[in-house]
């Protein structure tokens, strides 16, 4: 039922008029999609003051706010990166394991 939530990443952000921006929400936002099967990015923010942060035309113009989204943005694509090379990213690390390192010599008989 939720196949198109699973295994994917997701970080949520609220906003609203009010000082807490949605704070309360955000918690059960995130309950629900790791329900679903979604990997949570724990890069939350909640905005309050909705309407000092965005202009008319709905563009955000709050300069920390800009760099919240933007640091939580960029910590989304990483961990998507990673979630999406995972399978190859182990073969890799199990082709590393296979191999001997310097200094490993197996069992020494006495």
């Amino acid at each position: 039922m939720y196949d198109g939530f699973k295994g994917k990443c997701a970080t949520v952000m609220a906003t609203s008029p009010g000082k807490m921006g949605g704070l309360r929400m955000l918690r059960s936002l995130q309950e629900m999609l790791m329900d679903m099967g979604a990997v949570i990015i724990p890069a939350h923010s909640a905005f309050g003051g909705a309407f000092q942060l965005f202009n008319e035309e709905g563009k955000l113009i709050d300069k920390r706010a800009q760099g919240k989204v933007k640091t939580a943005c960029a910590q989304l694509v990483h961990h998507a990166r990673f979630e999406a090379n995972r399978e190859h990213d182990c073969m890799i690390v199990k082709a590393i394991k296979q191999h001997k390192m310097m200094g490993e010599y197996g069992e020494v008989g006495i």
